[in-house]
């Protein structure tokens, strides 16, 4: 036994006789690292609006009709806090989440951004984006910069389509003003027909109404003075809502009739009076019969080439209406046929003459 004195006390114990081991016990390991810096902060890059029909990017403060726009989210791959495989972004309205993280995959990260689509936004809400990195180790960035976007999907609302001409028939190139009434007026023009053909000359007038033009053409529709025109009117708002086609066209009473079919040489025969075995002579009268598809109105002035012998001599018009015209020419001294009178082809001409259906369309003189 052993008696020490330690601090002014006796202490008795046992010393053994084996050697004391001197060697410092090692510390204890845990396996934890420390991380503490935040990914680089992250960029709004884009967004990008998929729904019709207006798409592609759209700038920080606009409207869109989409939602679920494309949110690119750029970031920095490389350096001390570059952003990695594994960390994730996540998208945020001001301070709350907007749908789930996202983790960034190797090729992300080789392209140095992400394609996001948001969850499902709100009709008539303003947002206000921003994204954020989070590390494996729960650091985050610093917020992106902040993309402002509002939501609308209300569409155009068109309440009525007036003409300007209420009464009569059109012909071809004449001229039919629409005029179009809706909710705002600040609206673009959509698909817009009249008759079936595409209006042109869009015109925002700034009192909720819009004009467009239709031009009759050779070939349109035919509408009946007693049977509405028909209309297909779409508008398109800024966010790119269109309207389901507005058809509800003006009662027949407040529109007109359309006549786009000229009127056509159906045939051309001579005859002549006064003839003596089949023989003119000075003053006998030889009559160009032209008959049409449709009744016309000829007034005088046109005239018809008979050819006479070798010569071609001018008939001259009878004024009327009806579905022939008849042109006349009295044989005059040196007059000498052997082989018999015939009219030459496109052998009429107007000079201060017309001729035209019910509709003023003007005939078609080839034969």
């Amino acid at each position: 036994a052993v008696t020490a004195n330690v601090t002014g006390k006796s202490v008795v114990g046992q010393v053994s006789s084996q050697p004391w081991d001197m060697t410092p016990m090692p510390a204890a390991y845990t396996g934890y690292t420390i991380d503490n810096t935040a990914p680089a902060t992250p960029a709004i890059a884009s967004v990008t609006d998929d729904t019709a029909a207006i798409t592609g990017l759209v700038v920080s403060g606009a409207t869109t009709n989409d939602t679920t726009p494309t949110v690119r989210v750029s970031f920095t791959n490389s350096g001390a806090n570059a952003v990695v495989a594994g960390n994730t972004i996540q998208l945020f309205n001001g301070v709350a989440t907007l749908g789930s993280a996202v983790i960034l995959s190797s090729l992300d990260i080789a392209s140095g951004f992400v394609d996001i689509a948001t969850s499902s936004l709100t009709n008539a809400v303003t947002y206000s984006l921003h994204a954020k990195v989070t590390d494996a180790a729960g650091n985050s960035s610093l917020a992106s910069n902040s993309f402002g976007l509002s939501i609308d999907t209300a569409p155009p609302v068109i309440s009525a389509v007036a003409f300007g001409t209420t009464t009569g028939t059109l012909k071809v190139g004449d001229t039919l003003t629409t005029t179009i009434t809706a909710d705002q007026s600040t609206y673009t023009a959509g698909a817009i027909t009249v008759n079936g053909k595409a209006a042109t000359g869009f015109v925002n007038n700034g009192n909720n109404t819009y004009t467009v033009t239709y031009t009759v053409a050779a070939g349109d529709t035919n509408v009946l003075d007693s049977a509405a025109i028909p209309v297909s009117v779409v508008l398109i708002d800024a966010a790119g809502n269109s309207n389901a086609a507005f058809t509800t066209a003006p009662v027949f009473s407040s529109a007109p009739g359309i006549d786009t079919v000229l009127p056509t040489i159906t045939g051309v025969t001579v005859n002549a009076t006064g003839a003596v075995n089949s023989t003119l002579n000075v003053g006998d009268v030889i009559t160009a019969t032209v008959d049409f598809s449709e009744s016309v109105t000829a007034t005088a002035g046109s005239t018809i080439g008979i050819l006479v012998g070798s010569t071609t001599r001018l008939a001259t018009v009878t004024a009327g209406t009806g579905t022939s015209v008849k042109y006349t020419y009295a044989v005059t001294a040196g007059d000498v046929d052997a082989d018999g009178i015939s009219v030459p082809a496109a052998g009429i001409v107007l000079n201060s003459g017309a001729i035209k259906d019910v509709a003023s369309n003007n005939a078609l003189l080839t034969y």
